[in-house]
């Protein structure tokens, strides 16, 4: 994985040992299936909460650091998949303030349950790209 690591990935030997003690958890100087499962799964975390991070700044398009109906009207029109903007942000804006906080928005989308279909995340984001 080192050689790999340094001859197509380009990095230098201290990258790829630290990579690679990354993902050697049991210490034993060799990447288990298990430990290769357990990267390429928090990887994927990461690489999607870096597309609700992007997703949200497309309705917050001012930084307000909140989505309002106006923001969720500006991209979706006046309802999604035939609900209302306004009730959009009361199913999802806890705060009861009338917007949605980026946290609020994070929940909303993982907490789907694990064996459900991502395609309503997905479009929803294709759409606002």
């Amino acid at each position: 994985l080192s050689e790999v690591l340094k001859h197509r990935l380009r990095m230098t030997e201290a990258e790829a040992k630290q990579v690679f003690e990354c993902l050697d958890q049991t210490g034993d100087q060799a990447i288990h299936y298990s430990e290769f499962l357990a990267a390429a799964v928090m990887s994927r975390r990461i690489l999607h909460r870096g597309a609700i991070r992007e997703a949200f700044k497309k309705f917050d398009s001012q930084g307000k650091g909140f989505i309002s109906a106006e923001d969720l009207r500006q991209v979706l029109g006046n309802e999604y998949k035939g609900t209302q903007v306004e009730d959009i942000i009361a199913a999802v804006g806890s705060s009861k303030r009338g917007r949605i906080e980026y946290e609020e928005f994070v929940e909303a989308l993982m907490e789907r349950p694990h064996d459900a279909p991502a395609a309503g995340d997905v479009d929803i984001i294709r759409r606002i790209s």
